[in-house]
């Protein structure tokens, strides 16, 4: 740690700013990844955390904008609450283990991560019977779907052992008996899987690719690696619907990172017959190597679907799908521009 003597207009002790002639210090911190890592597993433990949280209080009151930075810096620990929209809440646990996103969603909600998807998800699971969440990973979809629509069938499957087990555990923490959760991964048909994930942390992706991750550049540095291999259970949609005897499908969020196309592949009987919404993560054709878009068109184009490409700023709505470099969600649907804009309360770019 070194202290330098300095003119800075960031922040100082008393929140104002800087006069002139005025000098002010500023603190820089060049820790070694070991120190970093030790003071990273300090900040999560609840006694550490608990102490620094109550010495913030303090702090607030001399020192706002400094107090600020560390609010933002100091880790999320215990149960912490996501707030949908419309005010209705539900809990999670943070800790060491999880995702960097968790703690995201807890400070500013359900919308923090995914502000594309988030809105246009809530709107449909509110009008929804039954909601799959294919690619669960903790629950936060599916458990926003069992909170918006308390009688709705939420099915959520995640393949990972150790992600499930939160994503159960979540379920059971918020009292959610119409949430049914499955430890598979989802394909075109019952059998085995083999997935890549990063190791020691709950990750927010899993693929049957080990090198998946480095084709996502937000990515890169954020989930590197070393990484575990699973093998997993696989099963169809299909026939889990009818072996679930669901009433129906309704809405269907499918975040599967390059096993898009297979998990459509075993929901043809659904398509066909309840001609459920689609929520759908895409990567780019440049980024893959392979056009998903269009071999899904093959897929859908049977049964009068409309494509649009969710963004920040509303849903546009496309004559194909095609993946798109800064916006991976897509929501494909029986509804025309017109009707959608209707039940999602949002306009469609045309």
């Amino acid at each position: 740690m070194s202290i330098g003597r300095e003119p800075s207009s960031l922040f100082s002790l008393n929140g104002g700013r800087r006069h002139a002639g005025e000098h002010r210090f500023r603190i820089a911190w060049a820790p070694s990844p070991s120190l970093r890592a030790a003071a990273r597993h300090a900040a999560y433990q609840p006694m550490v955390n608990g102490v620094a949280r109550r010495m913030l209080v303090l702090l607030k009151a001399a020192a706002p904008r400094l107090a600020h930075w560390f609010d933002l810096h100091l880790p999320l620990v215990g149960l912490q609450t996501v707030t949908l929209p419309g005010g209705s809440t539900f809990r999670v646990t943070v800790n060491e283990t999880s995702h960097s996103s968790t703690a995201a969603l807890c400070r500013r909600g359900f919308g923090a991560v995914e502000p594309d998807v988030a809105p246009v998800f809530a709107k449909l699971a509110a009008e929804s019977s039954v909601v799959l969440d294919v690619g669960a990973n903790i629950g936060i979809y599916a458990m926003a779907a069992a909170v918006l629509n308390p009688r709705a069938e939420v099915v959520a499957f995640e393949p990972l052992p150790n992600v499930y087990e939160r994503l159960l555990a979540n379920a059971v923490l918020n009292g959610l008996e119409n949430v049914i959760c499955v430890n598979a991964a989802v394909s075109n048909g019952a059998g085995a899987a083999t997935l890549f994930a990063p190791a020691g942390r709950v990750p927010t992706t899993a693929s049957q690719e080990v090198a998946h991750r480095l084709r996502h550049p937000n990515e890169r540095a954020n989930e590197p690696g070393p990484y575990a291999c699973h093998i997993v259970p696989t099963v169809d949609l299909d026939d889990f619907v009818e072996l679930a005897q669901l009433s129906s499908v309704d809405l269907v969020k499918i975040d599967v990172e390059q096993a898009e196309f297979t998990v459509l592949q075993g929901m043809t009987r659904i398509v066909a017959t309840y001609r459920p919404h689609i929520i759908c993560e895409l990567f780019p054709e440049s980024w893959i190597h392979r056009d998903v878009g269009a071999e899904i068109e093959v897929l859908l184009a049977p049964h009068e679907y409309f494509f649009y490409l969710l963004t920040d700023d509303g849903l546009q709505h496309h004559p194909h799908i095609s993946g798109h470099p800064d916006h991976a969600n897509h929501l494909f649907t029986p509804l025309g521009p017109d009707d959608l804009a209707v039940v999602i309360d949002r306009p469609i770019e045309v």
